[in-house]
């Protein structure tokens, strides 16, 4: 956990609280709790930044690219294939 902490106040159900109390030591807790709140945070932010994108694609300006199987060629033809397929040269 970072050095730059600050205390905060929480309420949770006490079915959860239970839970916390029985599953994680309690020197553990904030820890358990801070990287949960930050998990959930990240994924707040992929889901507003997802629908702020929504409309940005449009099918009529990317027509090769309509379906998975056109998306899958697109990227084979973008890649060194002599790259992804030459074995990695080790040092002994």
């Amino acid at each position: 956990m970072s050095k730059d902490t600050v205390r905060t106040t929480i309420v949770l159900p006490a079915e959860t609280a239970r839970k916390l109390r029985e599953l994680v030591p309690v020197r553990k807790r904030s820890e358990f709790v801070s990287e949960a709140v930050e998990q959930h945070l990240m994924l707040a932010v992929f889901r507003q930044g997802r629908e702020l994108s929504f409309g940005s694609w449009s099918d009529r300006d990317y027509p090769h690219l309509r379906t998975r199987g056109d998306v899958r060629c697109y990227i084979s033809d973008l890649r060194n294939k002599e790259q992804w397929q030459r074995p990695v040269e080790r040092e002994h």
